[in-house]
Parts: structure tokens; sequence; C-alpha cells
């Protein structure tokens, strides 16, 4: 019986002292983590300037998040891409999908493909890309995930580079990073490439912001 006893006692002083390391690495981690404030994001980028659009209260409540970011960004061509950035600090929320957000607007689903983009040389990705339909016209929709220096359309290979992440100690930060022009049947292909070479030039600088 004294044995058990003993053996009981070091058990549970093993585990309080588990549970106090790993409650030290976490508030270790998350002193060691910056306050991201995204509207930092330059509004002048190569061609293209940028204009805020308000979030309101009701958004940032359903998507769970105070980092939410709307701007136009337009070019001396007045070609106007709409960017919009939903930040987590902690990414234990489940994203809103674009797919949902833009039906519920009243847009239907045309069509659904990736898009290769290319950030540098080495840095080529795959990204999500949809067609919307609309009483107000059509949009061409280009989103994808990001935490770290990783950007893809994947939403599982997103997830499991966040897990794995915190196994090395690391943030959970993450964000859906999401791109819209408005287009014509005869000029996808065109606003395609505009919209392709934009997320070029601003994606150099996202890893920076979005730590």
């Amino acid at each position: 019986m004294q044995r058990f006893w003993v053996r009981y006692v070091i058990l549970i002083g093993i585990l309080v002292f588990s549970s106090g390391i790993l409650m030290w690495a976490q508030f270790k981690q998350s002193k060691q983590m910056p306050l991201v404030d995204i509207s930092q994001i330059p509004l002048n980028i190569g061609e293209w300037k940028g204009e805020e659009i308000v979030v309101d209260r009701q958004t940032k409540d359903i998507l769970e998040t105070e980092a939410v970011l709307m701007r136009n960004y337009i070019n001396a061509n007045n070609e106007k891409i709409l960017l919009a950035i939903v930040y987590y600090k902690d990414s234990r929320v489940a994203l809103h999908l674009p797919e949902s957000c833009l039906m519920g607007q009243g847009s239907r689903l045309a069509d659904r493909r990736l898009e290769k983009i290319e950030i540098s040389f080495n840095n080529v990705f795959s990204s999500n890309s949809i067609l919307t339909k609309s009483d107000r016209g059509n949009n061409l929709v280009i989103y994808f995930y990001e935490t770290g220096n990783l950007m893809t359309s994947s939403y599982f290979t997103f997830r499991k580079q966040i897990l794995l992440n915190k196994l090395n100690g690391k943030g959970t930060t993450g964000a859906l990073v999401r791109f819209s022009i408005n287009i014509t049947d005869e000029n996808k292909q065109d606003k395609l490439k505009v919209i392709q070479k934009f997320i070029k030039e601003i994606g150099q600088l996202l890893p920076k912001y979005l730590i």
C-alpha cells in the first residue's frame, strides 16, 4: 500500500510539472508573438493605390476577429481589385470560405478551378479561382490561405502547417487572403493576368505583415 501511494504521489508530481512546463511554453510563445496590425500593409503598391473600406462590427463578429482588412486597389488604367484579408492570431477558428459568403450575398457560382500564382522564380503556388455571377455583374475571385511563408489553395495543408508550427513552438497565426476583379466574358483572360500581376507584387509583402 505504501508503494502505491509513493507511485501515486510521483505520478501526480510528474503531471503537475508537465502542466507547468506546458503553461510556461504557451505563455512564452504568446509573449513572443507580436501584435499584428494588418492595416500597415502599404496602400501604395507599385502602380496601385489603395482605398480603405470600413468593415462593420457585424462582419467582424461573424468572422470572429478584429483583424479584417478590405481595400480597393486602383491603377492608372482605372482597373480595380478588391482585397480582403481575414487574419487570426490563433487559428483555432474555422475560416469562412469565400464561396459561402458570396453565395449569401446573392451571387451564384459559375466556375471553380485552381490557378498558378508566381510570387518569385522559386515561389509558385496554387490558388483557388472562382467565377461568380449576379445581377451586379461577374467577378473573378482568387483566394488562398497563408501562415508564415506558406501560401496554399488547400485548407488541409494550411491547417497541417499550423499544427506543425504549434508542435515546433512557433506561432499559430493564419489568414485568408482574397482578391476580386470585375470581368466580362470577353476580357476574362486579360483580367486574370491583371490580378495575377497584382498578387505577385503584394504577395512578396504579405509574409512581413501576416506574421
